[in-house]
């Protein structure tokens, strides 16, 4: 039986990816957004069986028994809470929230309503972060580890991705690196970090123009073309950071460093739908998880008679697909 669905914004990622793979997979029962244009044509696009302009009625009114919240950043929080609240399941985009009160507000609301919640990225249930993790034990001691995504300014999101609220780079980008890096080495013990505005302004496709396209977007492979090729008309003052480099020594005591931007050249490293390159370097070699648009090569380098590095490369993994599962109880 098919899991009832329910979308709460109804922007690019939403239409790149989430409401293919729903529609696919699941019952998508309401799509919700408070831009009434986008929804109804979200609706229409991916057959929703209704649309909503107000998150709080689509909670009160529809059928749905799970939300995706694919919101800006800084309204995640808040919004997991209501569905919690409303006795509904939850996956919610990067980050769960931009600052501690409101993440401990969703969390607690989670914990006594008893919903499951998925906060992306999942990195933990990637195969080729999982296969990592099986071969750190290879590498010895650990010592220290850096890992890096960037791309340029995005070419849409005035409210996603620029403004104080919305976080910049190091919640877009940043959470990848650190939810892999977690996974694969355990907490932080201390952080500390830079960040600046290196472009202060950009141009970007207007709002409207990806409203009216919207009816377009036959599938998810539509989107970013249509998107590259957009008049960017849109001047926007950037008040997020948008070139942060964050130091972190774990509780296991090696050290290291995370780079997340939007100042970096499109092609020259990570872009859309890339995941982080990480290193992690210990007394008897590394692990080196390279990003690319289709294939996440791993690669084992272990150290002989302390002189010659062998290269062993490990089973790369398409990481360019969605993958969707939904096991409710």
């Amino acid at each position: 039986m098919s899991v009832k669905c329910g979308v709460v914004g109804c922007g690019v990622i939403a239409n790149e990816a989430y409401l293919p793979a729903i529609k696919k997979y699941g019952r998508l029962v309401a799509v919700c957004d408070i831009v009434e244009k986008k929804a109804e044509r979200a609706a229409k696009l991916w057959d929703a069986e209704e649309y909503y302009t107000n998150y709080e009625e689509m909670l009160e009114k529809s059928d749905v028994e799970a939300v995706f919240i694919l919101t800006d950043m800084g309204d995640h929080a808040r919004q997991v809470a209501m569905a919690a609240n409303a006795g509904k399941h939850v996956l919610v985009q990067k980050p769960l929230a931009t600052n501690m009160d409101d993440l401990r507000s969703a969390v607690n609301a989670v914990k006594k309503s008893g919903v499951k919640a998925l906060v992306e990225p999942c990195v933990q249930m990637f195969p080729e972060y999982v296969k990592a993790k099986e071969v750190l034990k290879d590498i010895g001691a650990i010592f220290w580890f850096k890992a890096g995504l960037g791309r340029g300014p995005p070419i849409w999101g005035a409210e996603t991705f620029f403004t104080k609220r919305a976080g910049g780079p190091l919640f877009d980008l940043g959470v990848y690196e650190i939810s892999a890096l977690t996974f694969l080495l355990g907490p932080a013990e201390r952080v500390s970090g830079l960040a600046r505005i290196s472009i202060p302004e950009v141009d970007i496709v207007p709002e409207d123009w990806f409203i009216e396209h919207l009816s377009k977007f036959d599938s998810y492979r539509s989107v970013w073309p249509l998107l590259g090729r957009a008049p960017r008309t849109q001047k926007v003052k950037v008040e997020a950071e948008d070139n942060t480099l964050t130091l972190i020594e774990m509780k296991s005591g090696c050290l290291g460093v995370v780079i997340a931007n939007f100042v970096t050249p499109d092609g020259l490293r990570s872009d859309v739908g890339m995941l982080p390159d990480i290193e992690i370097y210990g007394s008897d070699g590394g692990v080196l998880i390279g990003s690319g648009a289709m294939l996440l090569p791993i690669r084992l380098l272990k150290c002989v008679n302390g002189l010659k590095l062998v290269g062993m490369p490990l089973a790369g993994v398409a990481g360019a697909t969605m993958r969707l599962q939904l096991n409710i109880s």
